[in-house]
């Protein structure tokens, strides 16, 4: 787990996901949500997803939970999700071009430059859309799937 905060944030590396098509970026999440959550080519801040600094899904706004609550964003042929404890928050977006998520910032948006206070836990991220509908979220740790990085 990792704590972010106005003293730290985390930059995380993926060093095969320069150009995807499909993805499922999805983690654990518990504090302060209502700041930014995801700084990379798909960022998320004030209740809008951005790819390649476009805003794809606006209205998926997030909510302080004192427990862990399971965010995912996923895409598949275009179709761009946001998901909240299995619930997909906002509009269904459309965005059909490559996405280097090979940097990823969590608990910072350089756009502010603002901070979270949260933690993250179990972060993953997939070559596949693994949600597209609304889910059970994992109970258990995560098992490494094939395409997982």
């Amino acid at each position: 787990a990792f704590y972010a905060n106005s003293a730290g944030f985390v930059w995380l590396g993926f060093s095969n996901a320069a150009a995807l098509g499909e993805f499922t970026f999805e983690m654990w999440v518990t504090g302060q949500t209502g700041g930014p959550m995801i700084d990379a080519a798909c960022s998320m801040y004030s209740d809008n997803l951005r790819i390649n600094g476009v805003v794809v899904v606006s209205g998926c706004s997030i909510d302080y939970v004192g427990s862990p609550v399971h965010l995912a964003v996923t895409r598949k042929a275009g179709a761009v999700r946001v998901f909240w404890g299995g619930v997909q928050r906002g509009a269904t977006g459309s965005n059909a071009a490559a996405v280097d998520l090979s940097w990823i910032g969590l608990g910072y948006y350089s756009g502010g430059p603002s901070y979270s206070y949260a933690y993250f836990d179990e972060v993953r991220l997939s070559d596949v859309c693994l949600y597209s509908s609304n889910f059970t979220p994992p109970s258990a740790p995560f098992e490494i799937p094939s395409g997982v990085y």
